[in-house]
């Protein structure tokens, strides 16, 4: 259950060790501090089955369930800014201590993935590009960087989530999927245009009807119908352009009621049918995905493009779960910025590399780095 707070509410020194938090889109944040226990699905160590966070890698068979030793907390984006704001010190970061991915890396990855595409293996794949730094955040950088990423835009779902000396910080546009009792919804959300000086109305127009970018959303839109409509009755909307800080997305909006015999933990059901989507993964889904798993340049994929699950309004049984893009993901060896590209036989590898330059930089711009 979700408890309204005060800032005296929260404990700082189980925060900046084992905490989360995610702002809604009605502009508060629900937050959890303490440490983490892991706990199956069916564990009995839940006082409710919702009050808790999932993750999972992107490569990984099963989602993880952990929960707080306290419960999560609610309150406005200022108060939880005005908490934040007083550990936010310590020296900026900047763009140019950070190594940059190789185009001649990304151009091997590019070159295979086509083959594969040309052979009828593959419909479409997302490479991956990395920007890397050697240090790791500390409580200073997280709290300032916390509050650049509050005053993001509504449409980005804004989260943290981190246990000792590894963790991720982010604004994704994606969502895996929210859930309200039985009713759930969720996007596909694939095809970019980048934003420039000279983007019209017209050029969107354009960017909706390019072939290239109608046939990479639909190859998505048409996997996250064909995995929901095994569990309830689905309907998707019309698509549209999504705008974001620095692009336009194509997002078809999907809404999905489940089937009343699904059993207790739906959320789970719903992990495991919809990841990986063809958003972030392959096409088709398993056996491209076999053959992604063992792509050297994937070794490094970790939780990019992976879910996060919030719950905790056990009252309303509600959760959200996103989809880990526009992130920075650090541990002990130092920080990752990850960027991926939709790829199908209609790409050209000058746009996609320029499109996974501005996807690394609308992270960087977002924290005050450029």
């Amino acid at each position: 259950m979700v408890w309204r707070c005060n800032l005296s509410t929260i404990n700082p020194s189980e925060f900046w060790q084992s905490g989360a938090f995610l702002r809604g889109s009605d502009g508060s944040v629900t937050l959890w501090q303490g440490q983490w226990e892991a706990a199956s699905e069916k564990s009995t160590s839940f006082s409710r089955a919702s009050e808790r966070i999932g993750r999972q890698d992107f490569f990984a068979a099963e989602p993880s369930f952990l929960k707080g030793n306290s419960p999560c907390w609610q309150l406005s984006a200022a108060d939880f800014a005005q908490f934040v704001v007083g550990f936010a010190e310590g020296s900026e970061w900047h763009r140019e201590d950070w190594l940059r991915p190789r185009l001649e890396t990304f151009a091997d990855q590019f070159e295979a993935i086509q083959k594969r595409i040309q052979a009828g293996q593959l419909e479409k794949a997302v490479p991956m590009a990395t920007a890397t730094h050697p240090r790791s955040p500390t409580r200073g950088d997280l709290a300032r960087w916390i509050l650049r990423l509050l005053k993001a835009p509504r449409e980005l779902n804004v989260y943290g989530f981190w246990q000792g000396d590894q963790g991720v910080l982010g604004a994704t546009p994606e969502v895996l999927f929210r859930r309200q009792g039985r009713h759930v919804t969720t996007m596909a959300l694939a095809g970019t245009l980048l934003k420039s000086p000279e983007l019209s109305a017209a050029h969107v127009l354009e960017f909706l009807a390019d072939p290239k970018e109608a046939w990479e959303h639909e190859l998505v839109r048409r996997d996250i119908v064909a995995q929901l409509e095994k569990l309830g009755q689905v309907r998707s909307d019309q698509r549209f352009a999504l705008e974001l800080p620095t692009l336009y997305n194509i997002c078809t909006p999907i809404a999905l009621e489940l089937d009343a015999g699904l059993g207790l933990d739906q959320d789970a059901v719903l992990l495991r049918s919809l990841h990986p989507t063809p958003a972030l993964g392959v096409a088709p889904r398993q056996a491209g995905l076999d053959w992604l798993r063992q792509f050297p340049a994937q070794a490094e994929r970790g939780s990019f493009g992976a879910p996060l699950l919030f719950s905790g309004q056990a009252a309303k049984d509600e959760a959200i779960c996103l989809v880990l893009i526009r992130s920075l993901f650090w541990d002990q060896r130092g920080t990752r910025l990850p960027a991926g590209c939709g790829q199908v036989g209609a790409s050209r590898l000058e746009r996609e590399w320029n499109e996974l330059q501005r996807k690394i930089d609308s992270v960087m711009t977002l924290l005050g780095w450029i």
